[in-house]
């Protein structure tokens, strides 16, 4: 079977609109579907698009634990079979962690003899609860197909995996999220909305607030970065107390210098803050990749990250985004000083990361890759 119109592929998601893989997953099925590929997306939202066939099979609303699984159970059981129905052919799915609560889908999908395709986004959970032998079991045993975004995320799976299932793994890249943005909204409309000073200059932590997100890092950098830069917290918490790190803000008085929003940024919200910002900070400890630093790149924001290994693979330093010595707050209050006391600087690295994501980080580049890597599977007739 080499025809695409015939080639049926769907995204299995609970996580959806929760914590912004809903970008994710329509900039990569809305370009697939250009390749004449039918898509689906099973998730935890209602969106009407020409393009993809979208359920809202899941929801996960629930505080109460029993009834969050009993519900996403339902919401995969129902995604399977209607797959089934459709007669699809591959189906992707998110891998974060390897729990028996990841496991559990990943059987079901397996069981009705559908080819998965995982994308392992975080070889190691961040919520500490991945179980070893499910790991080698998703990734040897379950998976048809295996794709990670960049070479540190494969070296570090090729520590997991057996040597004959690396030829399962294929490096494709995360993609920008240029699409996103509302070119009606100016950094001036921006500032004005959000009740902003425009004589001060403001730096943007955005996403989940979580240990290794860095947040305390940022907070500590504080007292050495001018006076007149302001910081903006947005986003909610993950497993973390926001106690932690107002201690730190009250140990150096620094209050009067930072705006909070712990909560869920709505997509507006997002828009005026990303606009309204002279910098996102990235101050990782650890992580394999970042949609949040991608994102940011694609609003020609300029980007102060930690020197990770995955984020030396974006960053070229000085070119298109700045990096610090990791967990290092000196050297990160010294690059946010330099950064915003230079006005042409700021708008050489913005211009640079826009082009990145332009030329490197191009969905529908993305979408061709994947369907070449269906395309042979079709050919060898594994479907």
């Amino acid at each position: 079977m080499d025809n695409r119109l015939a080639i049926k592929l769907a995204i299995i998601d609970p996580v959806g609109n929760k914590a912004g893989m809903d970008y994710y997953d329509l900039s990569l099925l809305d370009s697939i579907s250009k390749l004449s590929i039918k898509t689906y997306l099973f998730t935890n939202y209602e969106k009407k698009n020409k393009e993809i066939n979208i359920y809202h099979y899941f929801d996960t609303r629930a505080k109460n634990k029993r009834i969050y699984i009993f519900n996403l159970f339902k919401g995969f059981v129902k995604a399977i079979k209607k797959c089934k129905e459709e007669r699809i052919h591959f189906v992707i799915y998110h891998i974060f962690s390897t729990s028996f609560l990841n496991l559990l889908p990943i059987l079901l999908v397996r069981s009705f003899n559908l080819k998965l395709i995982a994308i392992a986004h975080d070889i190691s959970g961040f919520a500490d609860n991945d179980v070893g032998f499910f790991k080698k079991l998703i990734y040897d045993r379950l998976t048809n197909k295996i794709i990670v975004h960049n070479s540190y995320s494969y070296k570090e799976i090729s520590k997991v995996l057996h040597k004959k299932s690396l030829k399962k793994v294929s490096v494709i890249k995360h993609g920008g999220y240029s699409n996103l943005i509302n070119q009606n909204i100016n950094k001036e409309k921006a500032l004005k909305e959000l009740n902003l000073n425009n004589s001060n200059k403001y730096i943007l932590f955005f996403g989940q607030i979580k240990r290794v997100k860095g947040l305390d890092i940022l907070l500590k950098a504080m007292p050495s970065i001018h006076n007149n830069i302001k910081l903006i917290i947005a986003g909610q918490l993950w497993r973390d107390d926001f106690k932690k790190y107002q201690e730190i803000i009250d140990l150096n008085h620094t209050e009067n210098r930072i705006i909070k929003i712990i909560r869920f940024i709505s997509d507006k919200e997002r828009e005026l803050l990303f606009k309204a910002s002279d910098a996102l900070i990235i101050p990782y400890r650890t992580i394999f990749q970042s949609g949040v630093l991608l994102m940011g790149m694609g609003y020609g924001l300029p980007i102060v990250a930690s020197d990770l290994e995955p984020n030396k693979e974006i960053i070229k330093h000085a070119f298109n985004g700045i990096l610090f010595k990791s967990e290092d707050e000196r050297s990160l209050a010294e690059e946010i000083n330099v950064l915003l006391n230079n006005t042409d600087l700021i708008s050489y690295i913005g211009k640079n990361a826009q082009k990145t994501i332009e030329e490197e980080f191009s969905w529908d580049t993305i979408a061709n890759e994947y369907v070449e890597k269906i395309l042979v599977s079709c050919k060898k007739g594994e479907v």
